[in-house]
């Protein structure tokens, strides 16, 4: 048991590390390529830091592997810090400005590029995917996000009601769950406009949301609708003692059939003794509960199954309508990635939970990984290559945005001592930023993944969008 655990975690790990060194290659062939197509000399050509484990000369470019499988780089000499002394026309520093800003935004532009054409082969070829049902769950109270008190929801307080089916948000059109908090992370208000069906009757009404530091995203309070079977009991608490045991399944309470776990909960929360019917395995019993009060809500003591989930076929019909499928792919990921960014940069998300590193993003790709699910693994290579680009055309010194600004300040103010000096210190300055930012984000990592325990919620349902 043990030895088939390891498996699968070095599994994880092996395919992580070979996702996060394609996007790396092809970032720095971005930079590689555009520099030889501009007539830049490009020296090492490195997929991997430190040093070489594996490389071959051909033309003026040395082509290696570094040892460490994270990061890479394109060198280009000594002239790149601007060092001058270099008198080869073709050195980075004595070539024309426009080769200079095309080298640079070359590697953002291939992992943007590279992740469009995987897209669009992947709508071309077909594939399938489980995506959490648009009907959803709507509790009466939440626990404020802000202040850890227990609130109204909004979605409860505007008007949505159990069961209904969210269809759009602010025009944005929603076919399945993840498609909520996606709406609502491109949104610069406080109040949504959000459209969904109940009784073949479709309505729009106003939710003032709520703020969430803790993912950057604004709360609505509903959750993906869920089936009546219980996916966890808590020790210790009245459906523990009343016999209740994880898969069964709730087949009606007091006479009343049951057939998704909000239900379940909104006669819970009336704290009246229960009578319920309950298929466990392939025996239907009656088990008599009393719900108990903890922080103010009554309960049972248990989770329900995971989320209703409709299996969806995403192809096109043709190639042309996949580059249109792809583009509209892209384009919504590049929102939430940038909506995402202006969010942690401006105080509105907690940067210490949201801020990942190599170390975290090996963990959640080598989960995927385990899973076998080959759609889910491209698409999340395909976020992380987008991700990849925007946040290195962030404009700070030792990104690619950084360097971006510079060689326009050292074109503007050439032959300059004293801008060059200044450019030199900034670029120094940005590195020590960088390597402290990276210490944190490591460390931060590591505090998440191995020390970190989630809290035991003890309420009958969680509620999360």
């Amino acid at each position: 048991m043990f030895g088939a655990e390891l498996l699968m975690n070095i599994f994880g790990i092996v395919v992580a590390i070979l996702v996060l060194s394609i996007l790396i290659a092809v970032h720095e062939a971005g930079h590689l390529l555009m520099a030889k197509w501009s007539g830049i000399r490009v020296d090492v050509f490195s997929v991997g830091m430190g040093k070489a484990i594996w490389g071959f000369q051909y033309g003026e470019t040395y082509y290696q592997i570094g040892r460490l499988p994270f990061g890479g780089f394109c060198a280009f000499g000594d002239e790149e810090n601007g060092d001058k002394e270099d008198t080869d026309p073709r050195a980075l520093m004595n070539s024309p400005l426009w080769a200079r800003l095309l080298t640079v935004i070359g590697g953002s532009l291939f992992n943007v590029i590279f992740a469009y054409l995987v897209m669009v082969m992947m709508f071309g070829i077909g594939f399938k995917e489980y995506q959490l049902s648009n009907q959803v769950a709507v509790p009466k109270t939440i626990t404020s996000p802000v202040d850890q008190t227990i609130v109204e929801s909004p979605a409860y307080k505007a008007g949505l009601r159990n069961g209904d089916t969210i269809i759009a948000i602010n025009d944005e059109n929603v076919a399945h769950f993840l498609q909520i908090p996606l709406a609502l992370s491109i949104s610069t208000s406080t109040t949504e406009n959000v459209t969904y069906v109940r009784d073949n009757v479709t309505n729009t009404i106003s939710v003032e949301t709520i703020p969430d530091k803790s993912t950057g995203l604004d709360l609505i309070g509903v959750s993906p609708i869920a089936p009546a079977i219980v996916s966890e009991v808590m020790p210790n608490t009245p459906a523990e003692k009343a016999g209740f045991k994880v898969k069964d399944q709730i087949l009606a309470v007091n006479g009343n059939p049951i057939q998704f776990f909000y239900q379940v909960v909104d006669v819970v929360r009336l704290g009246n003794p229960l009578s319920m019917t309950v298929l466990q395995g392939n025996v239907t019993n009656n088990i008599n509960v009393v719900p108990t009060q903890i922080n103010g809500l009554w309960n049972l003591g248990i989770r329900s199954e995971f989320p209703t989930k409709v299996q969806v076929l995403r192809k096109s019909s043709n190639i042309f309508t996949a580059f249109g499928m792809a583009g509209d792919n892209i384009s919504s990921t590049l929102s939430q990635i940038s909506s995402s960014l202006v969010k942690l940069f401006s105080g509105k998300v907690n940067v210490k939970e949201n801020l990942s590193g190599p170390v975290r993003i090996v963990s959640i790709t080598g989960d995927i990984a385990k899973t076998f699910d080959f759609a889910l693994l491209v698409k999340f290579m395909v976020m992380l290559s987008l991700a990849l680009a925007t946040f290195n055309m962030l404009p700070f010194p030792g990104l690619d945005g950084g360097v971006l600004i510079l060689q326009i300040a050292r074109s503007i103010f050439k032959n300059n001592s004293k801008v060059e000096k200044a450019i030199g210190f900034i670029e120094q300055a940005g590195i020590i930023l960088l390597l402290t930012m990276a210490v944190f984000v490591l460390f931060n990592d590591v505090k998440t993944l191995f020390f970190n325990k989630a809290p035991v919620v003890e309420e009958v349902e969680q509620t999360k969008d």
